[in-house]
């Protein structure tokens, strides 16, 4: 795939420097062919290393090198990536809480998790529209493992109870969201067979599916929340 997606490439190069020698109507269409084309090798091409990510996690041959980091300069660092595209697309991109944790020391994958962070935020720019904002929200948070039923829950402690062993971060957009039965196929363990048609053919599925298994090697947890359709969505990880 990687040969055909270079040959492709070079096809287009090609077209572009005898544009003199074709009409209008012949160079745009071939340009137009070749483009498409790209793009879908791309995908292709993402989509096959995402399948071998998957197969390599299940099989338990994925190796985590954990480390203190500082959590509020990873964020800033992950986050800084999509700034330009963000400001090519006229979203705005507010990160600006990664202030308040530079103090904060977390002992993670950096590469993991900063993969974790970099879907949420490349799925949230595909589906956010001009002039609305992606927020990404950070929360140290308290969670009595032992008395929890529902994963999803959490208890924000008040001033005088500052006892946190979680911290959680939240990509909230204001994109075309996501309907309730779509919901829980998100992070399902089988091929998302359906992907195109659950994100409007723009991912294969997998990405969130290899972040729960980054999330959950770390004794985390991962979900998304959703009002519906044209509601946004709030992507969420807690690591501990």
């Amino acid at each position: 795939m990687n040969v055909v997606q270079i040959n492709l490439e070079t096809i287009n190069d090609k077209i572009t420097k005898i544009k003199q020698r074709l009409s209008i109507q012949d160079y745009e269409e071939l340009i137009d062919i070749t483009n498409e084309s790209v793009e879908s090798s791309e995908v292709a091409v993402n989509v096959l290393n995402e399948i071998l990510e998957v197969d390599k996690i299940s099989q338990g041959l994925e190796k985590y090198e954990k480390e203190n980091i500082n959590f509020g300069k990873f964020i800033e660092k992950t986050c800084r990536i999509f700034v330009g595209k963000a400001v090519t697309k006229k979203v705005i991109l507010d990160y600006s809480k990664y202030e308040n944790f530079k103090n904060i020391i977390v002992n993670m994958d950096n590469n993991k998790i900063g993969m974790v962070l970099r879907n949420f935020i490349s799925n949230a720019l595909k589906f956010t529209s001009e002039n609305d904002t992606i927020q990404v929200n950070i929360n140290l948070i308290y969670k009595n493992i032992k008395k929890i039923e529902n994963k999803n829950s959490q208890i924000i402690p008040d001033e005088e109870n500052q006892t946190y062993n979680f911290i959680r971060v939240e990509v909230v957009d204001n994109g075309i969201g996501i309907s309730k039965e779509n919901i829980n196929k998100l992070f399902n363990t089988s091929i998302q067979i359906e992907a195109a048609k659950n994100q409007d053919g723009k991912g294969s599925g997998f990405g969130l599916l290899i972040a729960k298994k980054h999330v959950e090697a770390h004794d985390g947890y991962i979900g998304v929340n959703s009002y519906g359709l044209g509601k946004g969505s709030m992507f969420w990880f807690e690591e501990i």
